[in-house]
């Protein structure tokens, strides 16, 4: 009988050298610390979008609350009034001349003096 023979390639086990368990180990604190970058630096990104995201999302809600309410709050000068005859304090907005608070004055506000001198501008004193 004849034999035929034939060649091919099998993967089998192959017991690794030192160097071989070395240089692998080697690799895999590297593939590690490789890993944990790129987590990290993934966490970095999506921390960055999800700030961006709440900026957006915290727009959002201000114009929404514009549109559907139809005003907003804003800085706005105010002259504020103290007459001492009623002793009463009035509040009222520059820009619309409208009176936006009346009250009485308080027990501290009524300690409170005007000196009045022909040559210089009105000036509040406080007594005490």
């Amino acid at each position: 009988m004849k034999q035929n023979k034939k060649k091919e390639t099998r993967s089998l086990r192959v017991e690794l050298t030192r160097e071989e368990v070395e240089t692998a180990s080697n690799d895999l604190a590297n593939h590690l610390d490789e890993l944990e970058r790129l987590e990290d630096e993934k966490k970095s990104v999506m921390d960055g979008f999800k700030a961006k995201i709440s900026a957006i999302e915290a727009n959002i809600r201000v114009k929404k609350n514009m549109v559907r309410d139809k005003y907003d709050y804003r800085q706005v000068d105010v002259e504020i009034c103290f007459d001492y005859l009623t002793k009463s304090v009035f509040t009222t907005r520059v820009d619309t001349l409208e009176t936006i608070e009346t009250r009485d004055m308080t027990d501290s506000e009524r300690q409170t003096f005007m000196n009045f001198d022909e040559n210089a501008d009105v000036e509040i004193s406080k007594v005490g």
